[in-house]
């Protein structure tokens, strides 16, 4: 069996690909994972309620960019044409089995992201709309210092020599 796998480098991804590869031994697997991609709109066209495709859109007809949340979302920012030479590149050179996260040394949370955006454009800061975060988002039941403590218990207990 010969697999590609996109979106495996986080922790259920890669779970999945070391349970593929244990249950189907010899199997040719690549796991790649692409981060945040900024490119042409014809090209996000079927993602439009992604966040460049809809700030882009949103800013171009001077109505309001929803910032939802605390607006700290960070997200690692690549152009989409670097992220096509990477799948390539793992494609033609990558090793079976192993995990490519690609990304690179931009990172920006989303209302940086959304200045950035309107400083290019030449649109003002206030089309920037602070919104609550969107209603029957799924939410974290575990405080992260208690999942802190639990992983590295985790580790102290699996620890071996």
């Amino acid at each position: 069996m010969k697999l590609f796998v996109t979106g495996g480098a986080g922790f259920i991804g890669s779970a999945f690909v070391r349970l593929a590869l244990s249950l189907h031994k010899g199997s040719a697997i690549v796991n790649y994972d692409k981060l945040t991609c900024a490119g042409s709109l014809a090209n996000l066209d079927s993602v439009a309620e992604k966040f460049l495709p809809l700030m882009i859109s949103r800013a171009l007809v001077d109505q309001p960019l929803p910032i939802y949340g605390d607006r700290l979302q960070q997200r690692n920012w690549i152009h989409v044409d670097d992220n096509c030479r990477a799948i390539l590149a793992v494609l033609e050179r990558g090793r079976l089995g192993h995990v490519y996260n690609i990304g690179g040394p931009d990172v920006k949370d989303d209302l940086a992201m959304a200045h950035s955006l309107l400083k290019i454009m030449g649109k003002p800061d206030n089309l920037i709309s602070h919104v609550p975060d969107k209603p029957g988002r799924w939410k974290s039941a575990i405080p992260l210092d208690q999942g802190l403590r639990q992983t590295v218990e985790w580790y102290r207990a699996s620890r071996t020599g």
